[in-house]
C-alpha cells in the first residue's frame, strides 16, 4: 500500500484536538487494552473531524485559487497542492483520497480501498441511497473510510466534457492528467472516498 510522507499544514490547534480524543478514549481502558481495544466509535468520530477539517482546507484553498485565477488555474493549483492537504499527520494516522475513477494515478485504490469502493457504489445502486462510513480492522491498523459525494460545483472540472466540462478545461486536463478517469459523473454520483490509516502502534 502507498502512504504519503510529507506532512499536513493543518493548524497544530485541530490536530491536538483530534489527537485528545483518541487519547482519552484510550485511557477510559485498562492499559494493556487501550492499544487494540478501542471501540470503533472512537475512530469514526476522529476520522470524522479529520476529514471535514481536510475538506474544508481543500475546498476553500481551491475556491480561492479559482476566484484568482479562474478554472483552468485552479486545475494546476490541485495538481500541485491537493496532496498536501492528504498526508500524514503527528506519525499517528495517514489520509489520503482515492476512487474507482481516479484523476490522479497516485489515488489508484489497493485492494482494500477497492473493495470497500465497489460495496459502497453497489450500497448506492441497491438501496437508493448514500454510502455512511465505515470502520474496518486489520492487525496492523484501523482503517476509516467515508465516501465523498460529487457536488454541483465540481462538475466543471468532473462533469461531461463539452457540457459541464469546457474545451480548454478539458485540455488543461489533459495536459496535466494524461491517464484522467474523473469525469461523466453527475451531482449526488459517488465521487470516491477518504481513507485514514490509524496506527495501532501510535496510539
Amino acid at each position: 500500500m502507498k502512504h504519503f510522507i510529507k506532512r499536513n499544514k493543518l493548524p497544530c490547534t485541530v490536530i491536538a484536538a483530534i489527537m485528545l480524543v483518541l487519547v482519552f478514549a484510550g485511557c477510559a481502558q485498562r492499559p494493556h487494552e487501550a492499544k487494540l481495544s478501542m471501540p470503533d466509535s472512537v475512530y469514526m468520530k476522529a476520522g470524522s473531524e479529520i476529514t471535514a477539517k481536510t475538506f474544508d482546507s481543500l475546498r476553500n484553498s481551491l475556491l480561492k485559487a479559482i476566484n484568482e485565477k479562474g478554472i483552468e488555474e485552479a486545475i494546476t493549483f490541485c495538481n500541485l497542492n491537493a496532496a498536501l492537504l492528504t498526508q500524514s499527520y503527528a506519525d499517528t494516522f495517514f489520509i489520503k483520497r482515492t476512487a474507482l475513477h481516479y484523476r490522479n494515478t497516485n489515488n489508484q485504490p489497493d485492494s482494500l480501498e477497492l473493495s470497500v469502493l465497489e460495496d459502497m457504489t453497489t450500497e448506492m445502486q441497491m438501496k437508493e441511497m448514500l454510502p455512511g462510513s465505515r470502520i474496518v480492522r486489520d492487525r496492523e491498523a484501523i482503517h476509516y473510510f467515508k465516501p465523498i459525494i460529487m457536488q454541483g460545483m465540481c462538475l466543471s472540472c468532473h462533469g461531461k466534457r463539452g457540457e459541464q466540462i469546457s474545451a480548454t478545461t478539458a485540455a488543461q486536463i489533459n495536459r496535466l492528467y494524461p491517464s484522467d478517469k474523473a469525469v461523466n459523473f453527475r451531482e449526488g454520483d459517488l465521487r470516491g472516498m477518504w481513507h485514514i490509516i490509524f496506527k495501532k502502534t501510535a496510539l
